[in-house]
């Protein structure tokens, strides 16, 4: 059965509760970052550089502010996308994530969009990405940060494609950028089965001529969601040449669970931030693609209303009322030797925030 959209009131309603859940973890967390919380709407684990999510947490953080008008938040926001400039040289394709997120013009009309310091940053980032890019590889990879070591250098992955379009297409002074997200973008999403699904991740070759799929293609349930918000950010950076990919991306994750299993075919926990993000992704592909707006724009607001009504503390009736309100419940994440748990992450409320406002 198809869940109705969500009603003005109920739109409104969670939206207030995931800001009032950032407001409440930005006092607990101080300057550091929260990245997971295990159970959700327990105590954070919280990161002193915020790892591959620290961009989503200064998203929110903006997102909080611009609909709270609390301008503690909105400086707090400002002062840490200004303190961004070590992820510039750090070793990771996340560092496009991290910029992205943090920075985006088009989350709110605030400081951080108007800052020249802040677009200096975006410029460099994208300057320093495009110098990574490996045409043997087709794609800017991993890199050895983050844990991935000497493997990271011959491996790319799909989750942070939208971002690598989003900053180096909009970087014209940097000499080609745009290119190389071209490039970086058919690698990444340009391997489809004829249903749509895409493998997370592909490596170097042995022998050195190209890449290979990783694993099976659309068995990662987040990973599917990052692939169609690359694909609705291509659609908006080079426009008709990729409508087709993207309904072939999209029409796969209509056929999904709402939440699904973060990993097909195994007893695995659902992923509701997979749910988030390709909400988030489809309300831009409906932006972007006159022709299946409406189709795209009801999808996402499906997915949304199921998201609230089932799974977000202070809109879900059944959730505990013990927990505080604005919790994302039934995310999941391999948080270390316990391996995947259901959990509450900043990424997934960070796009879900961003879908309901959107």
């Amino acid at each position: 059965m198809t869940a109705p959209p969500l009603t003005s009131t109920e739109r409104d309603r969670a939206i207030d509760n995931l800001v009032d859940r950032v407001l409440r973890t930005r006092v607990e967390c101080g300057q550091r970052y929260p990245v997971v919380a295990a159970p959700a709407g327990g105590p954070w684990t919280t990161s002193r550089t915020g790892s591959w999510c620290a961009g989503t947490w200064i998203g929110l953080l903006r997102l909080a502010a611009d609909r709270s008008s609390d301008t503690a938040t909105a400086r707090d926001a400002l002062d840490r996308a200004r303190g961004l400039g070590h992820w510039v040289s750090t070793d990771t394709v996340s560092r496009a994530m991290v910029l992205s997120c943090a920075t985006d013009p088009e989350d709110a009309p605030d400081a951080v969009a108007n800052d020249p310091a802040v677009a200096a940053l975006r410029e460099d980032c994208a300057r320093s990405l495009t110098a990574a890019f490996r045409p043997v590889l087709g794609a800017i990879p991993d890199g050895t940060a983050l844990g991935r070591g000497v493997r990271g250098a011959r491996t790319c992955t799909v989750d942070a494609t939208s971002s690598v379009i989003g900053l180096l297409t909009t970087s014209p002074q940097v000499s080609g950028a745009s290119s190389v997200a071209g490039r970086h973008a058919r690698t990444l999403l340009g391997t489809r089965t004829s249903d749509g699904r895409l493998p997370a991740e592909h490596r170097l070759r042995a022998d050195g001529t190209g890449t290979e799929p990783i694993g099976r293609a659309g068995a990662w349930a987040r990973g599917q969601a990052w692939a169609l918000l690359g694909a609705a950010a291509a659609v908006r950076a080079w426009g008709a040449a990729w409508l087709a990919p993207a309904r072939a991306i999209a029409a796969h994750w209509t056929t999904l669970p709402v939440p699904p299993p973060d990993l097909e075919g195994e007893r695995s926990p659902v992923d509701t931030a997979a749910t988030a993000i390709a909400a988030d992704a489809l309300r831009l592909l409906a932006a972007a693609d006159s022709e299946c707006a409406s189709a795209y724009r009801a999808v996402a607001h499906r997915l949304c209303a199921t998201l609230a009504r089932t799974h977000l503390t202070g809109s879900a009736p059944w959730l505990p009322p013990e927990m505080p309100p604005g919790v994302l419940t039934h995310s999941c994440y391999r948080t270390g030797p316990l391996g995947r748990q259901q959990v509450e992450c900043v990424w997934g409320e960070y796009h879900l925030l961003r879908a309901l406002m959107g």
